[in-house]
């Protein structure tokens, strides 16, 4: 075989296992590959980068990743515009991760939900290769943990003044988080979504009573009849009372009413 067509092979031969590493490398996950003349080294460490997609995610290894990267480019090993490169790369495969692992949960019954997780999330957005990858995991999450707020904020209401507007802004908030589409079959947003319902209800309920009993007092002062009325929300009657805390320094300033 003289030697023009060894090199000829040779030369085909070197194409094909190129070739054949671009195609193990790159994936169609909304991830951006390199250019196709991305050097061996750069490949290689785009590999390692693909490792993170085998398993949960895993922020020490992203994070070993991301101070090899800084070491190699200090010891120029990679030129400033391969740095750049493999960085948009392992963010990427990262944000891939975090993904799939948010798609994992959302299969669950919602108890194992991991902030850290969320933070990740969140750091990874603010990168412009990244932004639009996770921004509904995000929104889920955040509806997540914000829906286990939200007991405290109908509780917090309970105790104020009773408006229409709030509460349907409460409802609304109910409805956008605890009752979001994703997470909804969660148990602990069943729980949070009824719970939450019936203290409104509840408390709109109470409150429309009070005003009624409140201004048939004002309109009708030494009818006994209007002071037995109001007396019926007084704590010993109406126990509830005792959770409205507005209303009952509103009864309270009625001398001798709830004596």
């Amino acid at each position: 075989m003289n030697s023009s067509i060894k090199k000829i092979l040779i030369f085909i031969a070197a194409t094909f296992v190129i070739g054949m590493m671009v195609f193990l490398f790159s994936g169609d996950d909304g991830i951006i590959d390199g250019p196709e003349n991305d050097s061996i080294a750069v490949k290689e460490f785009k590999s390692k980068c693909d490792s993170l997609r085998l398993k949960k995610w895993n922020r020490a290894a992203y994070k070993g990743l991301n101070s090899s990267l800084v070491a190699m480019k200090s010891q120029e090993i990679f030129t400033i515009s391969e740095v750049a490169n493999i960085q948009v790369y392992l963010n990427q495969v990262y944000a891939k991760t975090l993904k799939d692992s948010c798609a994992s949960w959302l299969l669950t019954n919602g108890d194992n939900g991991d902030k850290l997780l969320l933070s990740e999330m969140s750091m990874l957005s603010g990168k412009s290769e990244c932004s639009k990858m996770l921004s509904s995991e995000i929104q889920v999450m955040r509806a997540y943990y914000s829906a286990l707020l939200m007991p405290a904020k109908i509780r917090n209401f309970t105790k104020s003044q009773y408006t229409l507007s709030a509460y349907n802004s409460l409802l609304s908030e109910i409805n956008s988080t605890a009752k979001k589409q994703e997470i909804k079959h969660f148990p602990s947003m069943n729980k949070i979504a009824s719970i939450c319902y019936v203290e409104l209800d509840d408390f709109q309920k109470y409150a429309k009573n009070f005003d009624g009993a409140y201004a048939y007092y004002n309109n009708n002062k030494g009818d006994f009849s209007a002071i037995e009325y109001l007396q019926r929300l007084c704590p010993e009657s109406n126990p509830k009372t005792n959770l409205y805390t507005y209303y009952l320094q509103q009864l309270n300033v009625i001398e001798n009413l709830c004596n």
